[in-house]
């Protein structure tokens, strides 16, 4: 199959960047892959083969050892427009049990943008005020995450510790070997998943499986409608959706072949190597200014007002009554602060909805190896991959905070509610999947 992602028009890689990245040595890439359909049958996810793609100079390809996808983004450094045509892959049809001669319904191909978060040391905690905050022990020190081993949590010196407070959990114990600690690299989408990428997910679902992850209402900006796979739409494509369950996140990441974030993976995609500034937002900054209003509402171009707001959020109400078109903060020329962007590119990891990460604070939590989906869901529609918080949200909590929050639950290093377990849709719930890198 020849694939030709559609261009986008903020792409980079290398120095040459948006004004609102700070990593010298990271780039964007579209994370590929392939939905089909035989006669009669329900959708399935391709495997790509390990061998035979093909793409063209000025082009990278990268397909990981399960074939689940491929990372396509650009070959050398550059910043601006970009178009990967002529990139082949190679379908591994054996592999899924599809005969040479069958005839297919239906093929669907998805891109999901994604940022590379390289591979190093970096920090988290901040010092400051945040509640829960890691720290070095039972000092105020931030901790230092040099390795993929596991950390070893507890007041003692060189440990990973916190002040339990709220629900961010108790520091004990240790992590799985091999937790994603953020050391290693990963991919982190870009965005949180938009109401039009759940729409794709809903329609190549069987009916039952559509059932169990669709929130039927259309309240707080949330615009999903139909009544049935194939007829689900979205008038707002642009916006985070929003009343995402555990559930439903974890079987979105599990249907693209991505995987939950872990909570250290979150600090780091938003404070990359920099040192913590105690009480920062996801910009390095203490400075936010609250979006009020909305231009162009609901279109591609939804532009949040004042020209200056970087954060949508509470801040004695919130006019806007839910989430905003994802990316929307930026525009050519803003710094990282205006932006609203984590250091390598990541947008609205500060406000608009929850992060949902892997949490640290609980032994289920802490279970977590880092497994991939393998873009299958069960008969109930539920993502059933070994080691991942199940249906249920145990082992999961919140980072970021949301439109409908304000103050100290929207810094980078607050973990008041990092071990929060809730199973239930919630207006102010939204995902955002990543991969570890090949």
């Amino acid at each position: 199959m020849t694939v030709r992602p559609a261009p986008w028009p903020e792409s980079w890689r290398g120095p040459e960047r948006p004004t609102w990245v700070e990593a010298d040595d990271n780039w964007d890439a579209a994370w590929v892959f392939v939905k089909y359909r035989l006669p009669g049958d329900a959708w399935r996810h391709a495997r790509l083969a390990p061998d035979g793609h093909a793409w063209p100079t000025g082009v990278a390809v990268d397909v990981p050892i399960d074939g689940m996808g491929a990372f396509v983004y650009r070959g050398a450094p550059g910043y601006g427009p970009f178009e990967a045509r002529g990139v082949r892959l190679v379908w591994d049809a054996v592999a899924d049990g599809v005969p040479a001669d069958a005839e297919l319904d239906a093929a669907e191909v998805f891109g999901i943008e994604m940022v590379y978060v390289p591979r190093g040391s970096f920090t988290v905690g901040t010092g400051g005020t945040e509640r829960g905050a890691f720290r070095t022990g039972s000092s105020e020190a931030p901790f230092v995450v040099s390795s993929q081993a596991a950390i070893v949590l507890g007041e003692g010196a060189g440990q990973l510790g916190w002040l339990a407070v709220g629900q961010s959990g108790t520091p004990d114990g240790s992590t799985n070997p091999e937790f994603p600690t953020g050391f290693d690299a990963f991919y982190v989408m870009r965005h949180q998943v938009t109401q039009g990428q759940y729409v794709n997910f809903l329609n190549t679902l069987t009916q039952a499986q559509a059932d169990a992850r669709r929130f039927t209402g259309t309240t707080y900006r949330h615009a999903i409608t139909g009544d049935g796979v194939g007829s689900y739409e979205t008038s707002t494509p642009f916006v985070a959706m929003n009343h995402v369950s555990w559930a439903d996140g974890a079987a979105f990441a599990a249907w693209a072949g991505l995987r939950p974030m872990t909570e250290l993976e979150f600090e780091k995609a938003a404070r990359g190597p920099l040192a913590p500034v105690p009480d920062e937002y996801a910009w390095g900054s203490t400075s936010m200014t609250q979006a009020t209003g909305l231009e162009n509402a609901g279109t591609d171009v939804e532009r949040p007002t004042p020209g200056d707001a970087n954060a949508n959020y509470h801040d004695l109400g919130n006019p806007i009554g839910g989430p905003v078109r994802v990316g929307s903060f930026a525009v050519p020329g803003d710094g990282r602060r205006d932006a609203g962007a984590g250091f390598y590119g990541a947008l609205e990891l500060t406000g608009n909805l929850w992060e949902r990460a892997v949490t640290v604070g609980n032994v289920e939590g802490r279970a977590f190896t880092g497994t991939h989906g393998d873009g299958a869901l069960d008969d109930g529609g539920n993502a059933s991959v070994a080691s991942w918080p199940g249906d249920d949200g145990v082992g999961a909590g919140f980072r970021g905070g949301s439109w409908r929050f304000n103050g100290g639950s929207l810094r980078v290093s607050d973990r008041s509610g990092a071990a929060l377990t809730r199973a239930f849709r919630d207006c102010n719930g939204g995902w955002r999947a990543v991969r570890s890198a090949p």
